[in-house]
């Protein structure tokens, strides 16, 4: 499945080439781009079980299920694309972590809350809660 600005091929698995996005997904990887006024490059959104496992996803990630991606926006910060992602309600409601160092986030459509942050090896972290406040 495919929207209007972002292909098969970045939201394909790249070890196997299938994709499972969900249309919910996609919908709010395109209001994200509408909130942010510019291109967003997705580095990841599904992967298979066997990519998940080789990349170090943890098990039953929200990548495996197609709901989410792992994001850039060329010249913005991961700290200014935490804040326009809260202004998307499928992923202010959803998970939202954030890799300062990699200078990027994963935005998903989780049902329910989750809020985390990566280290410099890009091992999950406890989030702080301080990103978007001032």
């Amino acid at each position: 499945m495919t929207s209007t600005h972002f292909t098969d091929a970045e939201l394909s698995c790249r070890h196997c080439g299938r994709n499972e996005c969900k249309p919910e997904l996609l919908a709010a990887l395109e209001a994200f781009r509408v909130v942010v006024g510019r291109p967003v490059t997705v580095d990841d959104a599904y992967r298979c079980p066997e990519h998940n496992a080789a990349v170090g996803g943890v098990p039953n990630s929200e990548h495996t299920k197609g709901i989410a991606a792992d994001v850039k926006v060329p010249g913005m910060e991961p700290s200014k694309m935490y804040v326009a992602a809260l202004m998307v309600p499928a992923f202010a409601n959803g998970g939202i972590g954030v890799a300062e160092r990699q200078c990027y986030i994963h935005l998903d459509t989780r049902p329910g809350r989750a809020r985390w942050c990566y280290d410099e090896h890009g091992k999950a972290c406890a989030w702080d809660g301080s990103l978007g406040k001032g």
